[in-house]
């Protein structure tokens, strides 16, 4: 992207957000002086309302964050566990995501494996079958 074509599209979305909020106090003036009235009246005690409402809604998004991040940590598989479920009963598909210098100094795949390079994931998604269990390796 150029310099100018940039600096232009920067400028057109400085100018839309503070449209934005600007429109928003526009509108919303006289309930903003009544808050502002309102917090006044009641001094400190408005301050710490304020403060334990925008503790908890951060402690809550800090908690869900936590909880999302737990979800999406995988499991890490020893050789050995790998060879046991490849060689039972258990629905189990290896993929091969190694990039290919790495695959190039070391041909070997996992048995079964279906090699898929990571930098085009993407167009091998429908390879990767999403009812059974997946096992993912990588240098």
């Amino acid at each position: 992207m150029s310099l100018g074509r940039f600096l232009f599209l920067d400028t057109v979305g400085a100018l839309i957000w503070s449209a934005f909020f600007a429109l928003i106090g526009l509108m919303f003036h006289r309930q903003l002086e009544q808050a502002t009235t309102f917090m006044a009246e009641f001094g400190i005690w408005s301050a710490v309302v304020v403060l334990v409402l925008l503790a908890t809604y951060l402690g809550t998004k800090f908690i869900q964050r936590q909880h999302f991040i737990r979800s999406l940590r995988m499991r890490r598989l020893e050789p050995e566990e790998v060879y046991k479920m490849i060689n039972s009963d258990a629905d189990v598909h290896v993929i091969d995501l190694r990039h290919g210098s790495d695959f190039d100094l070391l041909p070997k795949m996992v048995p079964t494996a279906v090699r898929v390079p990571m930098e085009s994931i993407d167009r091998h998604y429908h390879r990767i079958p999403p009812e059974s269990d997946v096992i993912l390796y990588c240098s």
